[in-house]
């Protein structure tokens, strides 16, 4: 299971000039989820931030990666995280 940690450091060094502001970090025996926005400089001189939510869930002996797409707000993160950390899967 990777650490809220390793997830941060994983996405971040392919974003070297970055700036990470985290908003959530959880962390259990079965999962490990952070949200955070994460805001880079553009073309135009300016900076753009968006929500970034990344997760791994261990559901027996299988992990479950999960992420949002870019471009979404906090509020899309948020809902992706909780998303995430409420995985299951039906016994058949």
């Amino acid at each position: 299971m990777p650490s809220v940690e390793q997830l941060r450091s994983d996405f971040i060094q392919d974003f070297p000039r970055g700036v990470v502001s985290t908003q959530i970090e959880k962390t259990s025996g079965e999962v490990s989820i952070l949200v955070f926005l994460l805001s880079g400089p553009v073309e135009d001189g300016g900076s753009r931030s968006t929500a970034v939510m990344l997760g791994a869930k261990r559901i027996g002996s299988d992990l479950y990666l999960c992420s949002t797409v870019p471009g979404q707000t906090l509020a899309d993160a948020q809902l992706a995280a909780s998303a995430c950390e409420s995985l299951w899967i039906e016994s058949s």
